[in-house]
């Protein structure tokens, strides 16, 4: 393992995030970097502003920050999706973004 999407615990559903979180933990000096997103029922790597898991980024990120000190980055792309809003210019969703991490930490 070097790189590790925290929200793609939620692949296979909201119960799986604990063990996902639980096997990262076990590895984490495997573990190079780290990318995070928002998520929804129609996609991965959505604005945190679109993102329908809100509570993850008060508990489980919260959670990951305490034993994972490396980079962490930004995933996502604009791209079309008739499900999600996406009325903001990438220098506002990058903006977003950031304001959003910093609402949380």
């Amino acid at each position: 393992m070097d790189s590790v999407d925290i929200v793609h615990g939620y692949t296979h559903g909201r119960e799986s995030v604990e063990r996902y979180l639980r096997e990262i933990k076990k590895d984490i000096h495997h573990v190079l970097h780290c990318h995070v997103s928002g998520h929804s029922r129609y996609a991965t790597h959505v604005p945190f502003s679109c993102c329908e898991i809100k509570d993850f980024w008060k508990t489980e990120i919260r959670h990951f920050l305490k034993f994972y000190h490396g980079t962490i980055a930004i995933e996502g792309a604009k791209r079309v999706n008739k499900h999600i809003p996406m009325e903001m210019s990438e220098e506002e969703i990058v903006k977003d973004n950031i304001r959003f991490l910093k609402s949380i930490m």
